[in-house]
């Protein structure tokens, strides 16, 4: 399937109809006239979202409902363009009479809502009028408390909170499909270790598709398999990896320009060190990478300078710290003599006492091509699975960082709990055990 739009909303309806249960998340806030204006609504139907649990939030002015329904009655609710639950009447005239639908591939992370961990066809419903501002300051007895609305619905939604409009027009329905998708990609520098997975694979074809055309492979029967697909020269920007049944794709990754960046949805890189340095450096500094000049001195403000940065990493999706190249991306490298195991040990030492729980975290040294007296020091660190990580030597000094584009922000002790909440994706096994 690919974007189409001006459906008319009794597709939606059929589609519910067919569906034996239905994840919803629901906001709803009281007007002047104690009617009820919908603010959030989120169906999911197939397995539960990953971060998905039951709740009901209270609260003036305002409900958060997360909670399980039957297919059919979701599909009346946009039949009659009404809501009927727990006392609650919520009028949805206002949606427009058609809607538009797009694929999304496992592990989209592209809008306001959490991704889910098999393909899905996502439909969007318009608000036909903005209804206007929302609550501030909820406050309830039996339910958490939240500044205004708007972080409320961001938990309900179980992302991480960005000063996104949520309670706005746009209002989906995720229906996952669990023929076939993408588990893990390895890229190796003369093949792609692919493992894939789903109901349906015996009629589906695994293939590397770019500006010419690429290895595929037809699937077997079993729900759970591993392919190995050759690659001929290395991967160009074009580049796309897609799991496809017929004239129809169920799952894809893009790879192209993804060297370098580390593992993310599910997509790894082994390539030659030299060659990782060249793409880190190339994509500048942001989310996962930070550049330095030099090594930290034995000053504290410059030791927390670089350690926040491996505690935001380790809350975060990872990342890596390059040592000898400057803000702007110059590989200038460091003297051989700063890039000693002495040295390395040095460093290795500051991560550990500085950071905790401890991180999983490596060293390495890369020769820079255009002199051979120079060397770049990379500490990798991996997302972690202790989160919080704090950093500083004693209780009174720890503090908690996060990382927002190419910065890593402290974060106050009442915040550290979204920490949790802002994976992108849940952690998933290594599936290349029997490679």
């Amino acid at each position: 399937m690919a974007r189409a739009n001006n459906v008319p909303l009794l597709k939606l309806v059929e589609a519910l109809g067919e569906a034996s249960t239905a994840c919803v998340r629901l906001a709803a806030e009281r007007a002047a006239d104690d009617s009820w204006i919908i603010r959030a609504l989120e169906v999911t139907t197939g397995p539960p979202p990953p971060k998905w649990e039951e709740l009901t939030w209270e609260y003036a002015r305002a409900v958060l409902l997360a909670f399980n329904e039957a297919g059919p009655t979701v599909a009346e609710w946009f039949a009659q363009r009404a809501i009927a639950i727990r006392g609650l009447q919520i009028d949805l005239s206002h949606l427009g009479e058609t809607l538009g639908w797009e694929r999304r591939e496992s592990y989209w992370s592209g809008g306001a809502h959490e991704p889910l961990p098999w393909p899905n066809v996502e439909w969007i419903l318009q608000r036909a009028t903005n209804p206007g501002g929302t609550a501030d300051e909820l406050i309830g007895q039996e339910a958490p408390s939240f500044i205004r609305l708007e972080v409320a619905l961001a938990c309900l939604l179980a992302v991480d909170y960005q000063g996104w409009n949520l309670g706005g027009r746009e209002f989906v329905v995720r229906a996952q499909d669990l023929r076939g998708r993408i588990d893990h990609v390895r890229v190796r520098p003369t093949e792609i270790q692919v493992a894939v997975s789903g109901r349906s694979l015996d009629t589906a074809v695994l293939e590397l598709a770019g500006t010419s055309p690429g290895p595929r492979e037809q699937l077997g029967r079993a729900d759970d398999q591993q392919v190995v697909l050759p690659t001929a020269d290395r991967l160009r920007d074009s580049a796309w990896l897609l799991l496809r049944s017929g004239g129809e794709w169920l799952d894809r990754r893009i790879l192209g320009g993804a060297v370098g960046q580390g593992s993310g949805n599910g997509i790894e890189f082994e390539v030659p060190a030299t060659t990782r340095l060249e793409a880190l450096a190339a994509q500048g500094e942001g989310p996962t990478t930070e550049f330095k000049v030099a090594l930290p001195d034995d000053t504290e403000t410059s030791k927390r300078g670089v350690l926040k940065t491996v505690g935001a990493f380790a809350n975060g999706r990872g990342g890596a710290i390059l040592f000898g190249v400057s803000n702007e991306g110059e590989v200038l490298g460091l003297p051989m003599s700063e890039c000693s195991p002495k040295v390395q040990d040095r460093l290795a030492g500051l991560v550990r006492s500085w950071v905790s729980p401890l991180v999983n975290f490596a060293i390495e040294v890369v020769e820079v091509e255009a002199t051979s007296d120079r060397r770049v020091i990379i500490l990798s660190v991996e997302p972690g699975d202790d989160v919080p990580y704090g950093v500083g030597t004693t209780v009174l000094s720890t503090s908690y960082y996060i990382r927002r584009g190419a910065t890593s922000f402290p974060v106050a002790p009442s915040e550290v709990g979204s920490l949790v909440r802002s994976r992108s994706q849940p952690p998933r096994s290594d599936p290349f055990a029997s490679f």
